[in-house]
C-alpha cells in the first residue's frame, strides 16, 4: 500500500486561493515582481514642476476615485511608496496609466460680482497604477509628491502641464481681477500662486504678464490720488475662464480684488531687427542673481529633521536670499549609500521638502523646486562613516536663467 501525498484541510486551502487572489479583502492580490524597484520616472521638474504645483481654479472636477488606504501605516507618503485606490464606477484604468492626487479647498466666489467661480485644487502628487482593478480596487505607486497625502484625498487622470514659454505670446489687453490664493490667507506676495478671473476664452495665453494695480486713495470728495502698478504676476496655468499665476515681483501686499492688466508681448512690441547684438544693454547693477551654488546641508543617519548645526548650516545661505528675494532655488535631497534606491529617492525628497519648509519659516518665498537623487548622485564613494556623512545632505543652487 503506497503512501498518500499529505493534504491540507479544505477550509486552509479555500483561505490560500482567497488570499492569492486579494478576494478575501477586496484588495488586489501581492507579488514578489510588484514589490520590484521601479525604473525611474520621468518626474515633472523647474518650471514645468512649478506649474503641475500651481493647482486650479475650475467650476467642476473630473473625479476618477479616491485614496482609501495605503500597505504602510505612516504620517508622510513619498516616492515609492503603494497606496490603495478605489475608483468610481465607469473609470477606464489600467496598469501604467497616471493620476493626478489633489485636494480641493472651500469654494470661491468673485469678490467684486459674488457669484461662484469654483474650488482651488491643489496638485498633491502623481500616481502610477501598478496592479489591475480587483472590486474596482487597485494598487498605486507614489512617483512624485508635492504635499503630503492621505487616504480620502480624490485623484482625476493626470496631463501633463504644457511647456510655459518666458515671453508672452497673446499681446492683448486682457484686464481681470485676483481672485484667489493657492495658499488660504488674507493677503499674499512675491514668489506664490494667485488665481485670476480670465482665461483661454478671454484671449489669455501660458506665458502671459499681467500687472498689478490699485486704485489710488481719494485725497478729498473730489480728487483721487493716480493708479499705481505694484505687482508683476506671470501665467503659469490655463482654464476656459480662469489663470494660475506666479508673482513675479510685488512691492505691497497683494489681495483679492486687486486688479491686473495685462501686457503687451515683448516679442510683438519690439520687432526682431529693431534689437541688434551689439545694441544689446548689459545689466551692469549686479541686481540680476548670479548661478550660485549654496551651502549643502547635512543630516543624521536615516533622519530628515534638521538638526542645530543642520539649522546653522542653512543660516549661511540667507545672505544670498536676502539680496536676491526672487532668485528662484533648486533644492536637491541626497542619502548616502545604505538601503535601497527607492527608500532613499524618498528619504531624500522629506530632507529637501524639510529644507524648504524651514525657510518659508524664515521668511524666504523665493521660488523652489524640490528634487531627489537619493543615493544616485554621491559626493563620496569611500565604504566608511566619514564619507556617509557627506552624502546625507541637501544641496541648494540657483539655476541660470
Amino acid at each position: 500500500m503506497q503512501p498518500q501525498p499529505h493534504r491540507h484541510p479544505m477550509w486552509i486551502r479555500v483561505l490560500t486561493v482567497l488570499c492569492a487572489t486579494g478576494s478575501l479583502i477586496g484588495f488586489p492580490a501581492l507579488s514578489l515582481a510588484q514589490d520590484e524597484s521601479p525604473k525611474p520616472p520621468d518626474l515633472l521638474i523647474g518650471s514645468q514642476a512649478e506649474a503641475f504645483q500651481g493647482g486650479y481654479l475650475l467650476p467642476t472636477e473630473q473625479i476618477s476615485g479616491t485614496v482609501i488606504g495605503a500597505r504602510e501605516v505612516k504620517k508622510l507618503y513619498a516616492y515609492g511608496d503603494i497606496l490603495y485606490v478605489r475608483f468610481r464606477p465607469g473609470a477606464e484604468m489600467k496598469v501604467g496609466d497616471r493620476v493626478t492626487l489633489y485636494r480641493k479647498t472651500d469654494e470661491v466666489y468673485h469678490p467684486v460680482i459674488g457669484h461662484y467661480i469654483g474650488r482651488v485644487i491643489a496638485t498633491l502628487g502623481v500616481l502610477e497604477i501598478s496592479t489591475p482593478p480587483v472590486n474596482r480596487v487597485s494598487e498605486a505607486r507614489v512617483i512624485q509628491s508635492f504635499d503630503s497625502l492621505s487616504p480620502g484625498d480624490p485623484i482625476m487622470p493626470y496631463k501633463p502641464p504644457p511647456a510655459v514659454p518666458d515671453q508672452s505670446t497673446s499681446g492683448g489687453t486682457v484686464r481681470g481681477m485676483i481672485v484667489a490664493f493657492k495658499v488660504p490667507r488674507q493677503v499674499t506676495a512675491q514668489g506664490e500662486i494667485v488665481y485670476i478671473d480670465r482665461g483661454a476664452g478671454d484671449g489669455v495665453s501660458l506665458g502671459d504678464r499681467f500687472t498689478v494695480i490699485r486704485q489710488g486713495l481719494w485725497e478729498s470728495m473730489t480728487t483721487r490720488f493716480p493708479d499705481y502698478t505694484f505687482g508683476e504676476l506671470k501665467v503659469i496655468g490655463l482654464q476656459e475662464r480662469t489663470a494660475t499665476a506666479f508673482v513675479m515681483k510685488s512691492i505691497d501686499a497683494l489681495q483679492r480684488g486687486d486688479t491686473v492688466m495685462q501686457l503687451a508681448s515683448v516679442a510683438k512690441a519690439v520687432p526682431e531687427e529693431a534689437v541688434k547684438p551689439e545694441q544689446a544693454e548689459i545689466d551692469t547693477t549686479g541686481a540680476g542673481p548670479p548661478q550660485v551654488e549654496l551651502a549643502d546641508i547635512h543630516f543624521e543617519f536615516d533622519k530628515w529633521t534638521l538638526t542645530k548645526k543642520a539649522k546653522e548650516e542653512l543660516l549661511g545661505n540667507v545672505a544670498f536670499l536676502k539680496l536676491h528675494p526672487a532668485a528662484r532655488i533648486i533644492i536637491e535631497g541626497h542619502a548616502d549609500e545604505r538601503g535601497s534606491r527607492e527608500y532613499n529617492i524618498g528619504l531624500g525628497e522629506k530632507r529637501a521638502e524639510e529644507v524648504r519648509r524651514h525657510l518659508a519659516d524664515m521668511g524666504f518665498s523665493n521660488p523652489a523646486t524640490v528634487i531627489s537623487y537619493g543615493k544616485d548622485r554621491p559626493l563620496c564613494t569611500e565604504r566608511d562613516e566619514a564619507c556617509y556623512e557627506k552624502n546625507r545632505r541637501t544641496h541648494l543652487v540657483t539655476p541660470s536663467e
